[in-house]
């Protein structure tokens, strides 16, 4: 999927502390770091809404376990690689995953598609 796909975000002004601690419960650290880790998968590589780029990060505990791709629009490349680590650094988590997918040729694939322009 999409980073951050699925994920719920609220906004108000934090200004309006009472809005603020009304909304505090709904918070959830973990997806949250879910989120983080792989929404920075996509900033690393110049995801964007016409990339064929994916990043899913599942909470087992306070362990985050991410698994993202990268892809030509026809599948004929397909990149994938998966990266395990604490939610204390999710960035971290998505800067090796990103890392790793580069490694296997993900710039070039980027780059051929015009995303990373």
């Amino acid at each position: 999927p999409a980073p951050g796909q699925g994920a719920l975000g609220i906004e108000c002004l934090s200004a309006r502390q009472d809005l603020v601690e009304m909304m505090a419960p709904l918070a959830d650290p973990m997806t949250t770091a879910a989120v983080e880790a792989e929404r920075t998968v996509s900033r690393l590589l110049g995801g964007s809404c016409q990339v064929p780029l994916g990043a899913f990060a599942e909470c087992e505990g306070r362990q985050l376990r991410l698994r993202g791709f990268v892809a030509t629009p026809d599948g004929r490349t397909f990149l994938a690689a998966a990266a395990s680590g604490t939610a204390d650094d999710p960035q971290a988590l998505g800067a090796a995953l990103a890392a790793e997918l580069r490694a296997q040729g993900a710039d070039a694939v980027l780059s051929a598609l015009g995303a990373n322009d």
